[in-house]
């Protein structure tokens, strides 16, 4: 099926999400191997994030080609009922089914960004009250993992009521459903935030270097922003057939963040190189501007007191940047 517009930014979404994950992830594999330090656990936690995404991604990928082309849940229902035909009937199924299959990879993805978030952190603080709090979070995580997944497979019954409509059988509200879900991801999401930096500002570093660090911590900020707006997306009260693009879109953006926050603390190579690309740059514009500023000057003197000839002679002047001799 042709895509219509929210089809081709749905795509443009997909291609530029998987860009950044591929890239992000492979830049914590490439630092950890410059450092020569072993590969962790965190770091396998977060390879399994970025392939089940991708797989994930495919399944969308499928469900727009295949499926609706971008067209909303409500308009192709619409259409269906107007003008009945094998090939919507199909395009609907298939569009459904992909979305159903998503949402159940996309528990498991935020489920394994978290895991790798937390075991990073637990080899950074090692204290024993950051290591119980820690691993209270993870238990949580795990159990509320666990319940999502149990309610996700069950939510229709018979499962496939899902992609047929019209079959007997029953559902669960979905807003309902969704919306419980996030609100618990972004509570779980905001303690895993707000852990690193209470420890943080326990240690005894410069005030400088602990806002910098937290800082880097805090851009996990951008990914709880995301979540709200998925939420604030994919709520529609009231609403019989939910209208998904936007939230899918929202949903890669999400998904995005949290690699990209997962990974940003690992890159002390790249950030060593940056820095000294950085001081490279300054340094050449420093002598650029100095040996533009520093020219010579040819000045004459005319001396009449003896009446001899007037003399001639040049000094060599160095310029600042007020044009003043210095």
């Amino acid at each position: 099926m042709d895509l219509n517009d929210n089809g081709k930014r749905l795509l443009a979404t997909l291609i530029i999400c998987s860009t950044i994950s591929i890239v992000v992830v492979a830049a914590r594999f490439w630092c950890q191997y410059s450092l020569r330090r072993k590969f962790h656990a965190d770091d396998w936690w977060i390879l399994a994030t970025v392939v089940t995404y991708l797989g994930g991604q495919c399944v969308v990928l499928w469900g727009l080609t295949m499926g609706t082309g971008g067209m909303e849940l409500p308009e192709i229902v619409l259409e269906l009922a107007k003008t009945p035909s094998e090939a919507r009937a199909i395009a609907l199924e298939n569009y459904l089914k992909s979305l159903y299959i998503a949402v159940t990879m996309l528990f498991v993805i935020l489920y394994e960004v978290k895991m790798s978030i937390c075991i990073y952190y637990r080899q950074i603080f090692t204290t024993q009250q950051y290591r119980i709090l820690s691993l209270m979070i993870m238990i949580a995580a795990t159990a509320w993992f666990i319940a999502v997944e149990l309610t996700d497979l069950c939510y229709c019954i018979p499962m496939d009521r899902f992609w047929h409509p019209t079959k007997p059988g029953r559902c669960l509200n979905f807003n309902l459903f969704y919306l419980a879900i996030n609100i618990v991801e972004t509570v779980i999401d905001t303690a895993i935030l707000a852990l690193p930096i209470r420890a943080i500002f326990k240690v005894q570093l410069a005030l400088k270097t602990q806002l910098i660090v937290s800082g880097i911590f805090l851009l996990g900020g951008f990914a709880i922003i995301t979540n709200i707006l998925r939420i604030y997306y994919s709520y529609q009260p009231n609403v019989e057939y939910i209208a998904f693009i936007a939230s899918e879109i929202w949903g890669n953006i999400h998904i995005t963040m949290a690699i990209l926050c997962a990974c940003l603390p690992t890159y002390m190579p790249l950030r060593m190189k940056a820095a000294r690309l950085l001081r490279t740059l300054r340094d050449m514009y420093s002598s650029t501007v100095h040996s533009g500023l520093s020219s010579p000057m040819i000045s004459v003197s005319e001396d009449n007191t003896d009446g001899l000839e007037p003399k001639r002679h040049i000094e060599h002047t160095e310029i600042n940047s007020h044009n003043e001799p210095v």
